[in-house]
C-alpha cells in the first residue's frame, strides 16, 4: 500500500488529563507513505500532540517541502501543553525520512519534540527554525521549568539516525 496523506489545518483539542494523543499517525507495515503535515494545532493531549510512527518494514518520505516529487514535510505545526508535543518514530526495518522546520512545542509537560529509531532509520534531512519551551510551574520554588528535555534524538536497538548538512557557502541564512 502506498500514497500520498495531507492533514492540513486541523484543531486536535484534548482535555486535559481525560485525552491521550491529539493526532495518532501510523503507517502500516510495509507501506509507502508521502506525508504532509502542516499548519495543525494540537493542544491539552496528556500522551503527545503529534504522533508519526512508521511500522515495520514501512517507509515514511516526509523530506520535499519544495516539491520537487510531492509538497512533503513536517511543517508549521504547534503542540501545546500536552505531555510530549511531536513523536515521530522508526520502528524496526522502517525508514523516515523528515523535514522538520518552524514548528512549536511549548508548555508540554514531557519532551517538546521526540525523534527516535527503535531498530529503524531516521533520515533526519533538516531540524531547523523550531521554537522549543518549556513548561512554568507558578508553584515551584524559581518557577522550575518541568519539561524532561527540549529535544530528544533517541536511538535504540541498532536504530539509526542520518542528518543532511549543508554547508559549502558557509551561509548563515539558511539557503
Amino acid at each position: 500500500v502506498s500514497g500520498k496523506l495531507e492533514i492540513v489545518g486541523n484543531q486536535f483539542n484534548g482535555r486535559t488529563g481525560v485525552s491521550t494523543d491529539g493526532l495518532n499517525l501510523s503507517a502500516a507495515a510495509n507501506s509507502d507513505v508521502d506525508l504532509l503535515l502542516t499548519n495543525n494545532t494540537s493542544t491539552n493531549n496528556s500522551g503527545t500532540g503529534f504522533t508519526v510512527i512508521a511500522k515495520a518494514g514501512s517507509t515514511i518520505e516526509a523530506d520535499d517541502p519544495d516539491g520537487a516529487h510531492c509538497v512533503t514535510g513536517i511543517l508549521d505545526n504547534t503542540a501545546t501543553g500536552n505531555g510530549t508535543g511531536f513523536l515521530i518514530e522508526a520502528q524496526t526495518g522502517s525508514t523516515i525520512k523528515a523535514v522538520v522546520e518552524r514548528n512549536t512545542a511549548s508548555a508540554n509537560s514531557v519532551n517538546g519534540m521526540h525523534m527516535r529509531s527503535d531498530g529503524g532509520l531516521f533520515n533526519l534531512a533538516s531540524l531547523r527554525t523550531n521554537t522549543i519551551t518549556g513548561f512554568s510551574e507558578p508553584s515551584a520554588l524559581f518557577n522550575a521549568v518541568t519539561n524532561e528535555n527540549g529535544v530528544l534524538l533517541h536511538y535504540l536497538n541498532g536504530g539509526n539516525f542520518l542528518s543532511q548538512s549543508e554547508d559549502i557557502n558557509e551561509d548563515t541564512n539558511f539557503n
